[in-house]
C-alpha cells in the first residue's frame, strides 16, 4: 500500500511523534566571556533542549588584561584581543541583556573543570 509522504500505516508522523522522547538534555561546558553567555542562553531557549546545567569556567584574568601583563605580548596580540572584545560587545551584549536565562549557570574558577 502506498502512503503520502508523512504518513505511515499507523496515521501521519507527526500524529504519532512523540515531543517527549525528541527533548533531549544536555549539560553545557563553557566559559564567562561574552560570546559564551550568549552560547549557553540560546541554546537554553531552544524548544527541544533541556539545559540540565552549564557549568560556566572564568578565566583567571581575561586576555586582554594578561596580554597588558605580558612584556614580551606584541601590539598585534593586544590589538586582537582588545577588537574582539569590542567585537563581542557589539554582536553580543543586547541580546544577552534580553534573553532570559535558562541555562542554569553554575559558575566555577579557572581550571576547576578538571578537577
Amino acid at each position: 500500500m502506498r502512503y503520502k509522504w508523512g504518513e505511515t500505516q499507523f496515521g501521519s508522523i507527526k500524529d504519532n511523534m512523540n515531543l517527549k522522547n525528541m527533548i533531549k538534555k544536555i549539560v553545557l561546558l563553557t566559559g564567562t566571556e561574552l560570546r559564551h553567555t550568549f552560547f549557553r542562553k540560546f541554546i537554553a531557549k531552544h524548544n527541544f533542549i533541556n539545559v540540565l546545567a552549564s557549568f560556566c569556567e572564568s578565566t583567571k584574568l581575561n586576555f586582554s588584561e594578561f596580554s597588558d601583563q605580558d612584556e614580551k605580548t606584541n601590539d598585534l596580540r593586544k590589538l586582537h584581543f582588545l577588537s574582539r572584545e569590542i567585537t563581542e560587545k557589539d554582536f553580543f551584549q543586547s541580546s544577552c541583556d534580553i534573553i532570559e536565562d535558562e541555562s542554569n549557570p553554575i559558575f566555577i574558577k579557572g581550571g576547576d573543570i578538571n578537577n
